[in-house]
């Protein structure tokens, strides 16, 4: 089953276990201003990035950017694990996220064991300086991202005419 950890100290919310089929999916597509990672554990789908369709198969790693419209989806069946990093963690690391883009599609292996050890370490509370070691996994899964697959950003900025148009699309949808 998907959990969210309910530990507010956390700089992370961490998802394991998210089944979407044809008949269970996210009926409408978000932005956050925190970054998101998503591992396919199993199956396949797609994701959809600022309108950008990418396959998503097992082993492979989408990484969301601040601000980026996204969806995850599937015709058949695909389960993940979906790691959300507090924006507000991505400041006081001193990590510039909003201006961060990354490599949408990723086949890394020292990425995908570093979100297996921190899901790891979230599952085991008896880990002395447990906290530390999951804020520290984070970091290196924040600064792997960020020397190895940011790339120049095209997408448009929370504060541009264009991403107010699209977000204020998506919110006249959401409430008609």
């Amino acid at each position: 089953d998907a959990y969210k950890n309910a530990d507010a100290t956390l700089p992370f919310v961490l998802y394991v276990g998210i089944e979407r089929t044809p008949l269970i999916y996210s009926k409408e597509k978000n932005w956050h201003e925190d970054i998101e990672i998503e591992l396919c554990t199993k199956g396949k789908g797609m994701v959809l990035l600022n309108g950008e369709k990418y396959d998503f198969c097992e082993n492979d790693i989408i990484a969301i950017g601040s601000n980026v419209i996204h969806y995850t989806s599937t015709d058949n069946s695909l389960t993940y694990t979906c790691l959300i990093i507090s924006a507000e963690f991505c400041r006081q690391m001193d990590i510039e996220y909003e201006k961060l883009s990354f490599t949408p599609l990723i086949k890394d292996p020292e990425l995908k064991k570093l979100i297996n050890s921190l899901k790891t370490l979230y599952n085991n509370s008896s880990i002395t300086y447990r906290t530390a070691k999951l804020n520290i996994t984070v970091l290196k899964i924040l600064t792997l991202l960020a020397e190895k697959y940011s790339v120049k950003s095209d997408t448009p900025t929370p504060g541009s005419k264009e991403f107010k148009r699209v977000k204020a699309a998506i919110k006249y949808i959401r409430e008609n």
